[in-house]
């Protein structure tokens, strides 16, 4: 038996499918999916913060003929099951129209293929109006007076996406140019990030070149792969026939990133919630910063960054939502992933280790060792047996009463609390003191001076050079080396 039921009426399900939870920078980027998808190498962001702001996405794509783009226009367009070119960023046929109405009211589609020009129009006040799918096509009168359409024009092909009536990205109340203009910083910082591998020109990706008002969009890179560690080798997980690269990072240690490394990874407090998978369907960044709740988030795994590359042909596996903002591995993929995020946050541990700790195969001296407890705690001791200390020992080897009793009122009244509060507040940049070089060369005057021997001086030389902070100034260690012959 098989009963026929009435197509949904129009207006309820528009307005309704416009509460799907799209943030205007996730719309933006749903439409430049599809300028990915035409093979576009050229993509503006235009818009004017004024009392009636509208938005354009235009790019130089392949372009629709009219029965291309009424088919775009469609609720449902493609089927999510349907096999798809390994390149195309869509799936379910709602982006372009889900995502623009989310921000706005009126839709305007404008493309150019093969010199001719096709344009369709939603209007959700229009569809209300009629009673009915009212899909608006409109001739060249209407659609030459649009703005950006001069743009357009001198591109051999290309697709122009107009916005108009933002009743959602900009709601009343308040200073509607202020928060039209944060969503758009908004707008940016997202962009930049979602396809920074296009933006970087990665091989085997077009180069993408993302311009906001005309101004270029520099990529972040939240993996820092090029200076980021490689602790482990690529995994490849097989699952229907097709593969998931997972490559793993550790980031450097806070203490070698520049401040704008650490601004474009979020602040300090950043660094630590950024830690997790980075999930990118054909390159382009879909999920990010999380553990998919197989480890909490932790301040010794900070540094680790888990790049998983999947085809488009596992969405449905990875239950991708319409937004591209969530998804989950399926257990198959969580099973093989747990061994490598647990190897991972034992070497995030290592690289936190406080820098005064003697790693195997240094050879330099520190100033500060870290050492275990016997209640299973950890406890800093300046190092007894740096030359300077035993420089001013002697031929007792033994330090003063009052010098040691200094080191150990130092060693016990170090300020943790307030280092682990200053090391992690995001506003702080920190950076050990460093001592001059003609504090040093005083310093070192001083420990040679009280000996008349220049084989211990030489000695003394040799066993400074490889200690903190000399190492760092071999050139006054050389000059004294020659001044005693």
């Amino acid at each position: 038996m098989q009963i026929e039921i009435s197509p949904p009426l129009a207006a309820p399900l528009m307005e309704s499918i416009r509460a799907i939870g799209y943030t205007a920078a996730m719309a933006v980027a749903d439409v430049i999916d599809n300028s990915v998808s035409a093979a576009a190498d050229e993509v503006d962001v235009l818009f004017v913060p004024s009392a009636e702001p509208y938005l354009v996405i235009l790019d130089n794509g392949y372009g629709m003929s009219l029965a291309d783009l009424k088919n775009a226009m469609r609720y449902g367009s493609r089927n999510p099951q349907e096999g798809r070119e390994g390149t195309d960023l869509g799936r379910f046929g709602l982006g372009l129209k889900t995502a623009s109405l989310s921000q706005c009211r009126q839709l305007t589609v404008i493309s150019k293929q093969h010199g001719s020009v096709a344009a369709c129009r939603w209007d959700l006040d229009y569809v209300q109006a009629q009673g009915n799918w009212a899909l608006q096509i409109l001739d060249a009168t209407e659609w030459g007076k649009l703005p950006h359409v001069a743009k357009l024009s001198h591109l051999t092909s290309g697709t122009l996406v107009l916005w108009q009536n933002l009743d959602r990205l900009v709601e009343s109340g308040g200073d509607r140019q202020r928060l039209f203009s944060k969503a758009m910083d908004d707008v940016r910082e997202h962009l930049r990030l979602v396809f920074h591998r296009y933006i970087e020109g990665e091989a085997e990706l077009q180069t993408l070149k993302l311009r906001m008002n005309g101004m270029a969009l520099s990529a972040i890179d939240p993996l820092l792969r090029r200076r980021s560690a490689r602790p482990m080798a690529d995994e490849f997980l097989a699952i229907d026939d097709a593969k998931i690269l997972v490559r793993p990072f550790l980031l450097p240690h806070v203490s070698q990133l520049s401040a704008a490394e650490i601004k474009n990874l979020g602040g300090k407090e950043g660094l630590r919630q950024g830690q997790g998978f980075y999930v990118y369907r054909h390159k382009r960044l879909v999920i990010w910063a999380t553990w998919f709740r197989m480890i909490g988030k932790a301040e010794l795994s900070k540094l680790v960054r888990i790049q998983v590359d999947i085809p488009n042909n596992l969405d449905h596996l990875w239950a991708l939502d319409i937004k591209k903002a969530t998804a989950m591995p399926p257990a198959l993929v969580r099973e093989q992933l747990q061994g490598i995020i647990e190897k991972l946050a034992a070497c995030s541990e290592r690289s936190w280790t406080i820098r005064g700790r003697k790693a195997v195969g240094d050879n330099n001296t520190v100033v500060w060792q870290r050492l275990q407890g016997r209640e299973g705690g950890v406890y800093y001791q300046i190092n007894r047996q740096h030359p300077m200390l035993a420089a001013w020992a002697g031929e007792s080897g033994k330090l003063s009463l009052s010098l040691e009793a200094l080191l150990s009122m130092i060693e016990s009244h170090l300020p943790l609390q307030q280092l682990h509060v200053d090391l992690n507040k995001e506003s702080n940049t920190w950076q050990n003191r460093d001592i001059d070089e003609q504090m040093l060369e005083n310093i070192l005057k001083n420990l040679l001076g009280q000996s008349s021997d220049n084989r211990r001086k030489s000695e003394l030389l040799n066993k400074l050079a490889m200690a903190e902070p000399f190492n760092r100034c071999p050139k006054l260690i050389e000059q004294y080396r020659r001044l005693i012959g």
